[in-house]
């Protein structure tokens, strides 16, 4: 549901912006940022690069 939310409001680059900076911010690594928010770091390396093709809403992804 939150997932959906956001994707709809926001444009991919601006998550995809988000994302990097956070995790850069944080000093994580792309694999353990994946698992502290509960998703595969391939996940969030497509998300991340933006593909959105790959993104769409897939349960296995994320908690929602």
């Amino acid at each position: 549901m939150l997932y959906n939310l956001i994707m709809e409001v926001l444009p991919m680059q601006d998550i995809q912006d988000i994302l990097i900076k956070k995790r850069k911010d944080l000093g994580l690594s792309l694999r353990n940022a994946a698992k502290l928010i509960g998703i595969s770091h391939s996940y969030l390396s497509t998300l991340e690069k933006g593909d959105r093709k790959s993104t769409r809403l897939n349960s296995s992804h994320h908690p929602d």
